[in-house]
């Protein structure tokens, strides 16, 4: 199963709770400064950067997108079991 979600970057965003329920993300667009936590608000931030995939032994739940006002979009793949080709 693929899904899909994709973030306008002209709003800004604080902890931003996107559920996703994978154990992979694959970063397809990534045009401002975002950063996200997964699974936890008080968890370590992590800088995105385009063509990023990050692939887990666990189960990422919940992500919190946090970005300042800029142009552009944030476009994240969340996929099980198969491999996204870049």
């Amino acid at each position: 199963m693929i899904r899909r979600f994709e973030f306008d970057l002209s709003q800004e965003r604080r902890d931003y709770e996107v559920k996703v329920q994978t154990k992979n993300l694959y970063v397809e667009r990534c045009d401002g400064e975002v950063y996200i936590k997964i699974n936890d608000h008080l968890n370590d931030r992590l800088l995105l950067k385009p063509d990023m995939k990050l692939n887990t032994q666990y189960l990422i739940d919940k992500i919190y997108i946090s970005n300042t006002s800029s142009t552009g979009s944030l476009v994240l793949i969340a996929y099980d079991k198969m491999e996204i080709k870049t």
